[in-house]
């Protein structure tokens, strides 16, 4: 059996920040407190919600929050928020108050 070395995630954010012309998701990768490879990418902005999708190693934890232009954040009150990843292709499902983070398998172009 293969294992996977990516785990593709798809993010659909409506928070405290709901309603500001532009949102970025702000994350790593992270173990505990530690965040590595920290970037930022900006959220589509949809009728229900802002949308993005991030790719990650397989097994690891992605730790994030968000923030606007102008410079409000939403780190789920100072704890951040996180989605642990699988290793061997299971699909759960990570539903925060105000986050939803979901498997998806990204169009080939």
């Amino acid at each position: 059996m293969k294992t996977k070395k990516e785990e593709n995630l798809e993010l659909k954010y409506t928070g405290c920040l709901d309603g500001a012309k532009t949102i970025y998701l702000h994350y790593g990768i992270g173990d505990g407190d530690k965040w590595d490879n920290v970037t930022e990418c900006k959220m589509r902005k949809l009728k229900t919600c802002y949308k993005t999708e991030v790719t990650i190693p397989a097994g690891t934890e992605l730790k994030f929050c968000f923030r606007d232009a102008d410079g409000n954040w939403d780190n789920n009150y100072g704890s951040d928020y996180s989605y642990t990843g699988t290793a061997k292709g299971e699909t759960p499902v990570n539903v925060y108050s105000s986050v939803q983070v979901n498997p998806y398998t990204p169009k080939i172009k």
